[in-house]
């Protein structure tokens, strides 16, 4: 009598994306090099198995990254130092993220400097825009603390302790504001205010941060970007699928 052989299991979506985020397309400016302090989205990344291209300081060769013809899963704006991404930098990614649906994180704490830029197409399609600086970094709490930025794939509790690298400049306030749907995650008051220091935007494609890595224990911010990159990665795959 002929039997039929038991039909194989199929491949489920999350099983796809997930395998494309490990193999993703990943572009990294980090500018921490100049200072030997650490390069922790770097440690992020390589903790996850994801391989990246990684510019360092080097502006001028994260420039020719961008321009040129290869395509990127999710590019990684990481300004903490003092050296920043600015100007013409903000044009050419955001034609990569309204183009390619490219993924992006960016740790911007000089917005002061650059709300009025190239960067606020960004930010208005985001849904954000600045209030104002801060000069000493400060407790951090989420808003949303069952958000996937917090939980996957790992659990990460609110920065509620610092340790003060940076004497000045320390980050900027975000609120609300511009034609994007913006979701705030996270600010400097306990209840969501116009605080905020963390969005996300573009279909979860995009995280806006707005505090500086290394005023916190890397402990705590190594898992969280490990978040960041899985959640902007999962939403830039499902966007192009």
């Amino acid at each position: 009598m002929a039997t039929t052989a038991p039909a194989l299991p199929q491949p489920t979506a999350t099983a796809d994306v997930e395998a494309r985020i490990r193999a993703a397309n990943v572009l990294v400016y980090e500018n921490t090099d100049e200072l030997n302090i650490g390069m922790w989205v770097q440690d992020a990344l390589e903790g996850m198995g994801i391989k990246y291209t990684q510019t360092g300081s080097y502006s001028g060769h994260f420039m020719e990254f961008l321009n040129s013809g290869k395509p990127y899963d999710l590019i990684i704006v990481d300004a903490e130092s003092k050296d920043i991404i600015s100007g013409e930098f903000w044009d050419v990614i955001n034609t990569r993220l309204t183009r390619d649906k490219a993924a992006l994180i960016a740790e911007v704490w000089y917005l002061e400097s650059e709300a009025n830029g190239p960067i606020s197409k960004i930010l208005s399609g985001c849904g954000v825009s600045f209030r104002k600086s801060f000069e000493l970094s400060d407790s951090i709490y989420w808003w949303d603390p069952t958000h996937p930025i917090f939980n996957e794939p790992n659990s990460v509790l609110p920065l509620l302790h610092f340790d003060r690298f940076w004497a000045n400049g320390a980050g900027d306030q975000i609120r609300l504001g511009g034609s994007g749907n913006a979701t705030m995650l996270a600010g400097l008051s306990a209840k969501q205010s116009d605080e905020g220091v963390l969005a996300t935007c573009y279909d979860g494609r995009v995280i806006i941060q707005t505090f500086s890595d290394h005023d916190y224990k890397q402990g705590d911010i190594i898992p969280l970007w490990q978040n960041y990159i899985h959640y902007t990665l999962k939403n830039h795959f499902l966007a192009v699928q």
